[in-house]
């Protein structure tokens, strides 16, 4: 096997072993000690593959957390690209419910242990920093920048997610699409004399 195969292999053998610790223990319970027990290596492995539990853990959230990917048309009204960015939240719903105990888990750990948080929200800021670029391309005139929109429309999708493991009747495709519309209104100009 090649090198980097094998690499790879170890990498997944670490998320796999990260994941299932996890989804008995928690996030906190996870150490690398058991980690590495649990994949059947060593520490070495795991500080080879990853600098260290924050990033073995940001990968199984990457491996774990469902991600909603839209069909965008960039050059689009933004009613349009809402519009698919709801169809994408409601299409992935089912599979990010499934996930709910873990997006729980995650978020909780985030809040208790302060390199985890720092690289949760620096990936976000990631997300959100790009949009300005992604949204330029949109026909409609803005009231707000591309990447307040993005942490907009983040914070709305976690909103109605968070709602829907609660009272998942309530949260219905129709309400989903409802929303991101309302928010496509309320973001752009109006055209001169409307």
């Amino acid at each position: 096997m090649q090198r980097d195969q094998k690499r790879a292999k170890t990498r997944a053998e670490l998320i796999a072993a990260a994941s299932a610790l996890i989804q008995e223990e928690g996030f906190a319970a996870a150490s690398l000690d058991a980690i590495a027990r649990r994949a059947g290596l060593t520490k070495g492995a795991i500080y080879s593959n990853f600098a260290d539990k924050t990033e073995l853990l940001m990968a199984v959230r990457a491996d774990r957390t469902p991600v909603l990917r839209p069909a965008l048309e960039l050059t689009a009204p933004l009613a349009r690209q809402l519009r698919l960015f709801a169809e994408a939240l409601i299409e992935n719903l089912d599979s990010i419910r499934a996930e709910s105990r873990f997006v729980a888990e995650y978020q909780l750990y985030a809040q208790t242990d302060k390199a985890f948080g720092d690289s949760l929200a620096a990936g976000y800021t990631q997300v959100f920093d790009h949009a300005d670029a992604g949204f330029a391309q949109c026909p409609d005139e803005l009231l707000i920048s591309g990447r307040q929109l993005m942490v907009v429309l983040q914070s709305t999708a976690l909103g109605l997610i968070h709602q829907s493991f609660m009272s998942p009747a309530e949260i219905t495709p129709e309400i989903i699409r409802a929303a991101f519309d309302a928010i496509a209104r309320g973001v752009v100009k109006p055209p001169s004399g409307a």
